[in-house]
């Protein structure tokens, strides 16, 4: 072999000897940068979610039962002045006609609205759970004892499916014992007829049997008072 073809065959070689083992450099780089891309958009997502406005997480139902919502609890009835009943803070009621119900009362007997129709009645819409409503059955006790001489009506109205006669008892202890009118809401029937979305909900009914005052809200003394006023003589 002449001297010329010995010197391209080990030129050949060694180039060949020369090459780098392991993976291919490109393919390396292009792995490298394909994930770089895509750890990069993930922080960019990121960012980009914690700068957006929070929907505000619903407020819990057992609202503070010593913070009225509007008004005072803690007012003298001897204070509290008549006011008309579009007045009243709260109030969106239109005068439409009540629905008639008859519903299942503490201890196994029955309250039926029919057999009321020349007394004002005050319904509070309420489960055993709910601690809220314990504020505003507590203000419903200084409202019936005020009028109840004088005719009004007041039912708590337990919506709460499966509620027994001991869970509503117990709420009633809670609420000081008052001695109005317990009941129970059986199939939410009431609470639908009346078209009542929240527990708090409070509605008067005057001797026309008009829905006078609607409230939805814990509702403090001084409302009630004044609602009350409104529909007795």
């Amino acid at each position: 072999m002449s001297a010329s073809k010995r010197r391209k065959s080990v030129s050949r070689h060694r180039a060949v000897v020369a090459r780098p083992a392991g993976p291919d450099v490109n393919r390396v780089a292009s792995i490298f940068i394909a994930a770089s891309v895509i750890i990069l958009a993930g922080a960019i997502a990121l960012a980009m979610w914690q700068t957006q406005p929070r929907t505000a997480e619903p407020a819990p139902l057992a609202i503070v039962t010593n913070a009225p919502v509007v008004g005072q609890s803690d007012v003298s009835i001897a204070d509290i002045r008549p006011v008309a009943l579009a007045n009243i803070p709260g109030n969106i009621a239109n005068g439409q006609p009540a629905p008639d119900f008859t519903v299942r009362t503490l201890g196994s007997g029955q309250f039926a609205l029919a057999n009321h129709t020349d007394q004002p009645t005050m319904i509070l819409f309420m489960a055993s759970w709910c601690y809220s409503c314990i504020y505003e059955a507590q203000n419903l006790a200084k409202v019936h004892a005020q009028y109840k001489e004088r005719g009004l009506n007041i039912i708590a109205l337990d919506v709460q499916e499966g509620d027994t006669d001991a869970d509503l008892q117990t709420f009633r202890e809670a609420a000081g014992n008052p001695d109005y009118v317990w009941a129970f809401d059986d199939n939410y029937a009431v609470a639908q007829a009346y078209n009542v979305r929240t527990l708090d909900t409070t509605v008067l009914i005057d001797k026309a049997g008009k829905i006078v005052y609607y409230d939805q809200r814990p509702t403090p003394l001084e409302p009630l008072l004044q609602a009350a006023m409104a529909v007795l003589p």
